[in-house]
């Protein structure tokens, strides 16, 4: 898996945490659709709006970047030079709709054909396949390491109904149902006591919560090949 997908997860994943706290409507489901015009004529002017607005930055390999966008709704992935996509950019628009979350995936690719179509394919998988890990799909079990993705190592657990709660305060600090757990211990925690089965883990933060903190709970969980939901603790 290249570069670009693993921004476009890692984007999809901070818009889903971000819209999930601002709700506790307990919904885990993608819709996935396609817009037209990305916004501007080509992906440099793109790029360099961007810049300038000194929006939140992620860094990618081979030059690749993204950006969140204040309303932690709108984020952008952008190919490194060493794509063989480049010069490429992805918009992607969160809304949440009656308890679903729904993205609008929009592509703009300079490259040639045959590099373009398969950049698009890449992002359309990408976005289809976190669909599937957010609804708990048990067939889909992926662990991201830097810039390379393993599949299907891991045994298919069974899944069970059983509900854990990881909160993520807004000092960074970091609790698996009410019981204070480092961040980055959290997914050896919870695999420790369910070596052979899946229970839901459900990510919650708050609004203050920084996208940092967040991340170091989503790569403990993905290190213990646990998919997240994100989802708050009935009160």
């Amino acid at each position: 898996m290249n570069a670009i997908r693993l921004c476009a997860i890692a984007s999809i994943l901070l818009c889903a945490v971000s819209l999930t706290v601002r709700s506790s409507e307990q919904s885990t489901r993608l819709v996935i659709s396609e817009g037209n015009y990305i916004g501007y004529a080509t992906v440099a002017d793109a790029l360099a709006t961007l810049k300038s607005q000194g929006f939140m930055t992620v860094p990618g390999t081979d030059g690749g970047v993204s950006f969140v966008e204040p309303d932690n709704r709108t984020t952008w992935t952008f190919a490194g030079k060493n794509d063989p996509a480049y010069p490429s950019a992805v918009r992607y628009v969160y809304t949440k709709r009656n308890g679903v979350t729904h993205v609008e995936i929009t592509i703009l690719c300079e490259a040639s054909d045959a590099p373009c179509e398969k950049f698009r394919s890449d992002i359309r998988d990408s976005v289809s396949q976190l669909s599937k890990m957010m609804a708990g799909d048990p067939s889909v079990k992926c662990r991201v390491n830097n810039d390379a993705m393993k599949c299907g190592a891991e045994p298919v657990r069974k899944q069970t109904g059983q509900q854990i709660y990881v909160q993520v305060g807004d000092d960074g600090s970091c609790t698996v149902d009410s019981a204070a757990t480092p961040c980055m211990e959290i997914g050896k925690k919870i695999r420790a006591e369910h070596p052979s089965d899946d229970p839901r883990v459900n990510v919650c933060g708050s609004e203050k919560t920084t996208y940092d903190a967040v991340g170091k709970v989503l790569s403990a969980l993905n290190e213990a090949y646990l998919s997240p939901a994100f989802v708050c603790p009935p009160h």
